[in-house]
């Protein structure tokens, strides 16, 4: 991944650049770029309701709780999920692409607000199918569909 500016041209740092594409309800999208290349989709939903050990944050379990009566939180969920669209921001172990990752984890955090009582669960997924619906410019309602049921 080489680092752009905003007319393409490469530079020695990465410039983002978020594009609001969607916006209704409980549901935002916006489109990451560096240069004329996008990097990511950034979905974030509100889920209007509390986090579940085991069904939202399975990986915590049993290292971190043991159950749900453990678990005892009954703060309001945030989804933060960026869909990349290189597997080696995904997957790659090399010092470039975990910085990439690192940024897109704070943009995440960056456009959640702050209300106090919610818990944000952050992710981060390769999805061809996604992409391929973005990349053919899909009705942007049936790309959100889909978001939503992926997440």
């Amino acid at each position: 991944m080489e680092p752009f500016d905003t007319k393409g041209e490469k530079t020695g740092m990465i410039n983002y650049i978020y594009k609001l594409v969607w916006n209704e309800q409980n549901q935002m999208l916006f489109e990451i770029t560096n240069g004329k290349t996008v990097i990511s989709l950034l979905y974030l939903e509100d889920i209007n309701r509390p986090g579940e050990l085991m069904r939202d944050f399975p990986y915590l379990y049993p290292t971190y709780y043991a159950s749900e009566e453990e678990w005892d939180d009954d703060r309001n969920m945030v989804l933060a999920c960026n869909y990349v669209f290189d597997y080696n921001i995904w997957k790659s172990t090399e010092e470039k692409f975990e910085k990439v990752r690192e940024d897109l984890y704070y943009i995440a955090e960056s456009m959640i607000e702050n209300r106090g009582n919610i818990r944000v669960k952050f992710d981060m997924k390769y999805d061809q199918e996604v992409i391929t619906m973005y990349e053919e410019n899909k009705a942007k309602e049936q790309l959100m569909a889909a978001l939503k049921a992926k997440n």
